[in-house]
């Protein structure tokens, strides 16, 4: 695996731990000034840690690492179809916004010295929402700096066959679309430069392919349907996994490092925790 169209492969880690809460992990994010990552899980449980990474910028370690549980409007932990935790990003104050299905909605998660720890707040949902399968919500989940967020939902689609989405405005949400080529929206970030990125996945013969899409900010803001400019893609059995979380930064060279999660759906006899690096180079 040297390279996927403009990413080129920089390395990567198996993650694994003795912990039965480990696994799961759906997104990913990289708060700003990087140095620590963020993940949530399919039964919302979450991990802060450190992110000690080699002069290529591969992780190597995950210090200090740190894992806790997703709580409700409530206060109490969210547990059963209430802790699907599918897409996660980093807001500017140092907060969070989480979106789970099965129960659609998106939580927003107030900084705190322990990622996650504090009582989050539900924001308005975003129109027809309720309508995705149980197991088809939003997944895809990012914000640019100013806090303005997007979201694509994974199975919800429109008459036209597109996968649904939304983008925040100072008025609630506004409808969007991104265009199906065969490929499920999983995860979304926001690169340095102010691209959204979006990791979409293809499931087929038992075996998983991916791809990683761009789109520009002043197309997602004026909305319609969306289509990509594809940056990489992985279609041989075996190269990639249950690829669902992506997360980029700029390295001190200035290079734009791309990294994805896998999920290994808590079957670690059969999938695998994969922390990959990129390096993205178009």
């Amino acid at each position: 695996m040297d390279r996927a169209g403009t990413l080129a492969w920089r390395g990567g880690v198996i993650l694994s731990c003795a912990d039965r809460r480990f696994g799961g992990w759906s997104d990913l994010a990289i708060p700003p000034g990087g140095g620590r990552v963020a993940m949530i899980s399919d039964n919302g449980w979450t991990l802060d840690a450190g992110l000690a990474l080699d002069p290529d910028g591969v992780p190597r370690a995950l210090p200090g690492a740190r894992l806790g549980r997703l709580r409700g409007e409530d206060g109490q932990a969210l547990s059963g179809t209430d802790a699907d935790a599918e897409g996660l990003a980093a807001m500017p104050d140092g907060g969070f916004l989480v979106s789970l299905e099965r129960s659609h909605r998106i939580l927003r998660y107030p900084p705190a010295e322990q990622m996650f720890s504090g009582i989050p707040r539900r924001l308005d949902e975003p129109p027809g929402l309720a309508q995705a399968p149980r197991n088809g919500g939003i997944e895809a989940l990012a914000a640019w700096p100013d806090g303005t967020a997007i979201a694509f939902a994974e199975e919800l689609r429109d008459a036209r066959g597109d996968h649904r989405g939304w983008i925040s405005t100072g008025k609630g949400w506004r409808g969007l679309a991104l265009a199906d080529h065969g490929f499920d929206p999983t995860g979304a970030c926001i690169a340095p430069d102010g691209r959204l990125l979006v990791l979409q996945r293809r499931l087929s013969m038992l075996s998983f392919s991916a791809r990683i899409v761009a789109l520009e900010r002043h197309a997602c803001e004026a909305g319609g349907r969306l289509e990509g400019r594809e940056l990489g893609r992985w279609d041989e059995p075996g190269h990639v996994d249950n690829l669902e979380g992506i997360a980029a930064m700029r390295a001190p060279d200035g290079t734009t490092l791309v990294y994805l999660l896998s999920d290994d759906n808590y079957r670690r006899m059969l999938q695998r925790t994969l922390l990959l690096c990129f390096a993205l180079q178009g």
